[in-house]
């Protein structure tokens, strides 16, 4: 735990450094709004990645980074928002697309959803996180807890290096297990 914490601040030290020599360089800023979501600090994001798009507002990935970061902040509506200028610029823009996947899912689009999601597979095959995202929505929102428990497990199949995959399928099994039960009560 403590090499992963150092590398964050490593790594957030490195695009501060970046701001210092170029503080016009917008993409440092959007590094640093990911240092500081992958801390949970997302106040700190918010403003980070904002000063990214202040500084060059023509570059998808600022957008996309807002959307996810709106995303985690409840905010849904200016999330998809976010996420649908990110596709204005990059139709491509695959974390634009799973964000936008996750608020159809959130409001009981699911169908919008499981074809959002599918494009996002479509175009990055080898993207894990789209099965985690997809198999988050699942469990969230109670769409199909054996699928969503199949998604989780390709997720950590093609990278059994991040935490969170491991916490989404203990989240999943929790949920089959106590559902029946609590629709018992």
């Amino acid at each position: 735990m403590f090499f992963i914490l150092k590398n964050k601040k490593y790594r957030n030290l490195n695009y501060e450094k970046l701001t210092i020599i170029d503080p016009e360089f917008s993409k440092a800023w959007e590094g640093l709004a990911d240092s500081s979501l992958l801390q949970s600090n997302l106040p700190q994001a918010i403003s980070h990645i904002e000063k990214a798009i202040e500084i060059n507002p023509s570059i998808a990935s600022h957008y996309s980074k807002k959307a996810l970061i709106l995303y985690y902040l409840d905010e849904y509506d200016p999330s998809e928002r976010f996420a649908n200028y990110a596709l204005d610029i990059d139709k491509n823009d695959v974390r634009a697309i799973i964000v936008s996947a996750a608020v159809k899912a959130h409001k009981g689009l699911l169908d919008q959803s499981n074809e959002l999601f599918e494009i996002a597979i479509n175009l990055e095959p080898e993207d894990s996180s789209i099965y985690y995202w997809k198999a988050k929505s699942y469990r969230e929102f109670d769409i199909d807890l054996g699928q969503s428990m199949n998604l989780i497990n390709t997720a950590i199949e093609m990278d059994r290096s991040a935490p969170a995959y491991f916490i989404e399928r203990g989240s999943v099994s929790y949920t089959h297990l106590t559902l029946p039960t609590i629709l018992l009560v």
